[in-house]
């Protein structure tokens, strides 16, 4: 798939450590995965893949136009500090719950 992203606006914010990224583009087939979109934006911004968060992926229905909203942020321990980063993956949280049935110290039909 061939996508192409234009940084349209970049705004320091100096209180946070990061600056805001306002991308626009556009993409031939599917919609791009956020994955894709992070790739391009790190390359168009020219920064560190660990340092940037996609916020926003807006499409336009029927047309192959879109708008990215990112951060990119000055050092890791801020990002971190701001950022809520997703720590489990939705497997790994389906394994620890409990699976249904009986629990355990509790009597049926008593």
């Amino acid at each position: 798939m061939k996508m192409e992203l234009k940084i349209s606006e970049t705004t320091d914010e100096p209180l946070l450590s990061r600056k805001k990224i306002t991308a626009e583009g556009s993409a031939e087939g599917p919609t791009p995965s956020g994955k894709e979109v992070h790739e391009a934006i790190t390359k168009a911004a020219k920064a560190d893949g660990k340092l940037v968060v996609i916020k926003k992926i807006r499409t336009y229905f029927g047309l192959r136009r879109l708008k990215v909203t990112a951060y990119v942020y000055n050092n890791e321990e801020e990002m971190k500090r701001i950022e809520r980063i997703k720590e489990e993956t939705k497997e790994e949280k389906a394994e620890e719950e409990p699976k249904e049935g009986k629990e355990d110290g509790k009597e049926e039909g008593s």
